[in-house]
């Protein structure tokens, strides 16, 4: 048996598990930056089980295995993480240059285009820059009931706790994911600064209309009662150093 092997394949549901009951981040700081710590040493148990398991960021992995927080101190957190008093949890993106940002939706791109979508007028995600050229991003994620998910307010992200909203939420190497049910993905999004570009994936709703992210296309369409109506389906593209990329108006329809 390799232990050390062993010991890392926990499976996707226990790690679900533990994630959500430290409300997605450590239990002893709320770094959304997780690892899985054995609190009774794996090569001792040689089991992954919930009650033995706790999400800690690196640091406080490191300090855990090294007796630096106590086994009575790591259960206590399990039962109230830093998270469960807190009604969101964020972190910040860093994007890279603004000049060279590419901003990738599905199979379109956009360089140098402030609004990427705009909705009677209001921007659900801009890319604008700072005095020194960074990239700074503003989006808000509303689901199609008009809940607010999820926002990155100047690079800053922030996933809301709401259980009818949120099924789970993994955040590690610039990559955010946040799940509204099992397999079913409300948002993901993936920023590298090395490579100066961003990739959104998403279902994005306002006002009745929705932007249908995937990798190959992009739809947009009306939220009806019987069934959404398509107002487009773009399947490739590039929008460089314009004002707006796709406005949509209540009043056209």
């Amino acid at each position: 048996m390799n232990v050390k092997q062993d010991e890392r394949n926990i499976k996707a549901d226990i790690k679900r598990a533990v994630r959500t009951e430290a409300h997605f981040g450590c239990a002893v700081c709320g770094n959304p930056i997780i690892e899985y710590h054995h609190i009774l040493p794996y090569h001792k148990v040689l089991c992954h089980e919930i009650h033995n398991l706790i999400a800690v960021c690196p640091t406080h992995h490191y300090k855990a295995d090294r007796g630096m927080i106590s086994k009575e101190q790591l259960y206590g957190l399990k039962k109230k993480p830093f998270n469960s008093v807190k009604e969101n949890i964020k972190d910040d993106f860093f994007l890279g240059s603004y000049d060279k940002l590419e901003f990738k939706v599905g199979a379109l791109s956009f360089i140098r285009t402030p609004n990427i979508f705009v909705v009677d007028d209001f921007p659900l995600i801009s890319i604008t820059r700072d005095e020194s050229n960074n990239a700074i991003m503003n989006a808000k994620f509303f689901d199609n009931r008009s809940n607010l998910v999820a926002e990155i307010q100047n690079n800053e992200w922030i996933t809301y706790f709401n259980e009818d909203q949120v099924w789970d939420i993994q955040y590690s190497g610039g990559k955010l994911k946040v799940n509204s049910k099992e397999r079913k993905i409300f948002l993901e999004l993936y920023a590298n600064p090395e490579k100066n570009y961003v990739e959104l994936k998403s279902n994005l709703f306002y006002k009745g209309h929705f932007f249908n992210i995937q990798p190959s296309k992009l739809t947009v369409g009306i939220e009806r009662p019987k069934e959404p109506m398509q107002i487009m389906i773009m399947k490739g593209g590039k929008f460089t150093d314009c004002g707006n990329g796709i406005v949509l108006s209540s009043f056209a329809f």
